[in-house]
């Protein structure tokens, strides 16, 4: 599932995919670093969702630390 969540597929699959990883509650380094990528998307609509799934994940205490980590690395 964490291979749909990347930039090789249409934004369509990749939230669809987010969506399902949520309700399972499983992500990986992986798939956080392709939310963070999402995050920042061209289509608004894709964005909005990644942003605010972004969110939720940041305040959840098994992917806060990997999130804030994934953020630093994005900036250097």
């Amino acid at each position: 599932m964490v291979q749909y969540t990347s930039a090789f597929y249409g934004f369509q699959v990749r939230q669809k995919a987010l969506s399902y990883l949520e309700a399972i509650n499983v992500f990986n380094t992986q798939a956080l670093e392709n939310l963070i990528t999402a995050s920042a998307h061209h289509n608004w609509r894709f964005k909005s969702f990644a942003q605010e799934l972004l969110e939720r994940l940041s305040e959840d205490e098994r992917y806060e630390q990997i999130i804030a980590n994934l953020q630093v690395e994005g900036k250097n």
